[in-house]
């Protein structure tokens, strides 16, 4: 960066990130005036006032959470936003569908910042493929950025799901897969498909749902069954199911 001008201010507010000159909030959990939301998994959304994120993660929001309070600055990948002297950009980040990265510019010297939230760095079936720029600045999100997460690669963990489903049902079971609703599951869902055509999938109500809103962002899934916990006629023998890990704690609950 040029020595004549400064970095852009970053402020932790509140165990939040905070752009002061832009008076902008990044993935705030509590209420604010305006924020930016990277993507629709409840741990970067919160009821704002208003909100900017990617048109994408605009209707997985609607569809997820529903706010009734909440005016929401959705664009399209790469459109710029002006706020307070400050151009806004939003790039892919491949996490999940819609996620986005946040590319913030000074208009005055060009000083600029990139806020990553949750980013994935290889290609997957269910989210764009993520895009990178230059800045001054880089808050990133690491979730697994510790060298003790050394994960193997995507295809030799599809293998090992497939030969997993095939053997239960050589073995006279089902297959249940655990996954997030919302981006694990439609990750799952296609990888799946995509290695094995003859399978036909059985997803919990809640991983339907999301499918459904996810398909309507432009990606094609296979069909499936939408599980129901009231048809107790329903032989779940045959079908690879998929099914949140909340499944898994309420079906271990006691009644």
């Amino acid at each position: 960066m040029s020595e004549s001008r400064h970095s852009i201010p970053v402020e932790m507010r509140e165990g939040h990130v905070f752009l002061p000159e832009v008076g902008l909030w990044l993935d705030p959990h509590r209420r604010k005036d305006l924020a930016f939301v990277s993507h629709a998994h409840s741990d970067h959304f919160g009821p704002h006032r208003e909100l900017i994120c990617s048109e994408g993660t605009r209707v997985l929001i609607e569809e997820r959470y529903r706010p009734k309070r909440t005016t929401f600055r959705s664009v399209a990948f790469h459109e710029e936003i002006l706020l307070n002297g400050h151009r806004l950009k939003l790039l892919p980040a491949g996490h999940i569908a819609g996620s986005a990265q946040l590319f913030v510019e000074r208009l005055a010297d060009g000083a600029s910042l990139l806020y990553t939230g949750d980013f994935k760095l290889r290609a997957g079936h269910a989210a764009e493929v993520s895009e990178w720029c230059r800045a001054d600045t880089l808050i990133m999100e690491t979730t697994f950025g510790l060298p003790r997460y050394q994960l193997p690669p995507g295809e030799e963990i599809v293998a090992e799901m497939v030969a997993f489903a095939r053997k239960s049902f050589e073995d006279g079971h089902f297959p249940v897969f655990l996954a997030y609703s919302l981006g694990k599951a439609q990750e799952a869902l296609l990888a799946l498909h995509r290695s094995a055509s003859d399978f036909a999938f059985c997803l919990h109500p809640a991983a339907a749902r999301m499918t459904e809103a996810v398909a309507t962002l432009g990606y094609e899934f296979p069909p499936f069954h939408e599980f129901d916990p009231d048809d107790a006629d329903f032989d779940p023998s045959g079908w690879v199911h998929i099914q949140p890990p909340m499944a898994k704690r309420q079906a271990n609950s006691p009644t």
